[in-house]
């Protein structure tokens, strides 16, 4: 199984909305939270081609995001949490859908509407 790193921005490797891409069509989304410094510094070192420069802004991003995983609970989400988490994964599927498509109607998604067909 490959992975490689995509960027849903303009560059390659700048972090803000990099994730990675499992070649078996799951995806992966790692956010990492950089300080302007630390954009900067990544900035820099992408700019001269420094690969070790980009390698440790990146592990000092990474690495507080692994200890956040590994010693989270995996407690229950709040409400506010669950209904943020739902709000965004509305918006994305909202994303994906065509132009002027305005779902499917109550009766469509009804136990009648679904199973019509059926006697």
């Amino acid at each position: 199984m490959e992975m490689r790193g995509r960027c849903c921005g303009a560059c390659a490797i700048i972090g803000w909305a990099t994730y990675l891409e499992v070649e078996s069509g799951v995806h992966m989304r790692v956010v990492l939270d950089l300080t302007p410094e630390m954009q900067a510094r990544l900035q820099a070192g992408i700019a001269s081609h420094d690969a070790d420069a980009v390698r440790h802004v990146l592990y000092e991003a990474v690495e507080p995001t692994v200890e956040a995983l590994l010693t989270d609970g995996g407690g229950e989400l709040s409400l506010e949490e669950a209904e943020r988490l739902l709000d965004q994964m509305a918006d994305e599927v909202a994303t994906l859908m065509p132009p002027g498509w305005e779902g499917l109607s109550d009766y469509a998604v009804s136990r009648e509407g679904i199973y019509e067909d059926h006697p």
